[in-house]
């Protein structure tokens, strides 16, 4: 966008504003713009030590039932732990900075962002226990499973070990039970049980078309990968 009103697109094509016409854009930083882009750029910065991840999860707390509201809690300071002065990122985020490495640099805002959206698919779709015992280790599970499929979402194989290894650690982890070395990330939370299950594989056919026909290159066959990048979607 010039000084003459001319908005300039990435094809090269160019379209006048008018006067009534105001564009906002929000980018990560300023290291490609022109120093008319520069001149018209209002910066706002908070830093995560300002305003943690504690706002948006105490936020979403306070949306939810009193009886599942303070186990929540509960679960959430013993697996994420508390943004305060000595560890402002809570021991979960704490533990992921300094012994794994992730993909990509999210902020701890939408990583426990992506959580609260998580658990809100899993609380619509799962028949809670009235049994107060039950009821806190269904929480526990689907706390778990939220988890490691957003904070944990992005880390690579031996890192996911680490993690798995990490909620393993801590007192009392309601962990599926399996002889085989596998990990949370092997499991899912099958909301008609509430309880930890192998991925779902969905059962195959190789299709048959007339006179045996068949488009290779339109053919999907299902893997672990698939049934749960399909179900974490639809959650």
């Amino acid at each position: 966008l010039d000084d003459n009103k001319i908005l300039t697109l990435a094809n090269g094509d160019r379209i006048p504003m008018t006067d009534n016409v105001k564009l906002l854009f929000e980018v990560e930083d300023l290291r490609n713009a022109s120093p008319a882009t520069v001149s018209r750029a209002g910066v706002i910065f908070v830093s995560d030590t300002d305003l943690n991840w504690s706002p948006i999860v105490e936020s979403w707390l306070q949306r939810k039932a009193d009886g599942i509201q303070q186990l929540l809690h509960k679960l959430i300071l013993k697996y994420i732990g508390d943004c305060n002065s000595l560890n402002p990122s809570g021991h979960l985020f704490q533990f992921i900075g300094r012994n794994t490495h992730p993909v990509m640099n999210i902020a701890r805002v939408g990583y426990m962002q992506q959580w609260t959206h998580l658990m809100d698919g899993l609380l619509e779709c799962v028949d809670l226990s009235s049994s107060s015992a039950a009821l806190e280790s269904e929480l526990q599970r689907m706390v778990l499973f939220a988890l490691i499929w957003t904070v944990g979402s992005l880390l690579e194989h031996e890192d996911r070990h680490a993690l798995h290894e990490y909620l393993a650690s801590l007192e009392d982890p309601n962990l599926p039970q399996s002889d085989n070395p596998q990990t949370l990330y092997d499991y899912w939370v099958n909301p008609d049980s509430s309880d930890w299950e192998p991925w779902p594989m969905p059962k195959w056919e190789y299709p048959t078309q007339h006179h045996g026909l068949v488009s290779f290159h339109s053919l999907l066959v299902p893997t672990v990968d698939t049934a749960r990048t399909n179900i974490l979607i639809q959650q």
